[in-house]
């Protein structure tokens, strides 16, 4: 009876008994259920050298232990180690990392695959900036240890710009922008004077945005900017905005 009720313990959970350490002997055979090749793979992808120093994408893997900052958990410091040492093992023998960490890292951002996104340099804890900010993109830490516990971190692939937006609502200012971006006249000056968009009263600066943050009617536009260029008028619902890259 036992016997039979173990049969049906599915791969996956053979994984998750295998990867916290449990040392079931009944179990037997079911551990292959640990292979890589019954879990999901990552994409095969080049690593390459970061230009950006003080911006960096990142997803982690976190596994915490009782002590550990904001922990909430009875596993021992050694557990925890071992723990995260196993996922680095799977994840360097090719599992997909966003899936691991959505399944088993204990960190609020786990439901996204562990994606931190944006993060400054000096706004994170010092052992897991450095290690970060050392990494190529697409590149995977080792096991880093942290007050919070123990992380695996992955550097991802940013494409970004900074930028002052520009909205107004007639023809007439319109061309009035236009001819004024053409002579060299700051935009933000003229997103105080001109602007119906929200950010106008601050002169239109936006902060940075990645492609998937912005409308796909101006996606194409904005990413074609060079620093220090605006786009041309960009009609939508009878009002036209204009973008200026700061970065």
């Amino acid at each position: 009876m036992m016997f039979s009720f173990l049969n049906r313990i599915s791969k996956h959970y053979a994984y998750q008994v295998c990867c916290y350490g449990l040392t079931i002997s009944i179990l037997g055979s079911l551990l292959a259920g640990c292979e890589v090749d019954s879990l999901p793979k990552a994409e095969t992808v080049s690593n390459y050298p970061a230009q950006d120093t003080t911006r960096a994408k990142a997803r982690h893997l976190l596994i915490t232990y009782e002590g550990a900052w904001r922990a909430n958990t009875r596993r021992t410091k050694q557990n925890a180690r071992i723990q995260a040492a196993q996922y680095h093992q799977q994840i360097q023998s090719g599992v997909d990392f966003a899936y691991l960490a959505a399944q088993y890292s204990e960190d609020p951002q786990k439901k996204d695959g562990g994606l931190l996104g944006i993060v400054e340099k000096g706004r994170m804890v010092k052992e897991f900036e450095d290690v970060l900010f050392a990494l190529d993109i697409n590149a995977i830490s080792g096991v880093v240890e942290t007050g919070f516990g123990f992380h695996i971190i992955q550097r991802l692939p940013l494409e970004e710009v900074q930028l002052i937006h520009i909205e107004v609502d007639s023809v007439e200012s319109k061309n009035i922008v236009f001819q004024r971006l053409q002579q060299g006249v700051d935009p933000r000056a003229l997103a105080q004077e001109y602007s119906v968009g929200p950010h106008g009263l601050r002169g239109g600066e936006l902060g940075w945005f990645e492609r998937t943050d912005l409308d796909t009617l101006f996606v194409e536009s904005v990413f074609a900017l060079t620093i220090g260029t605006c786009s041309t008028a960009i009609a939508r619902d009878e009002h036209w905005h204009f973008f200026c890259r700061q970065g």
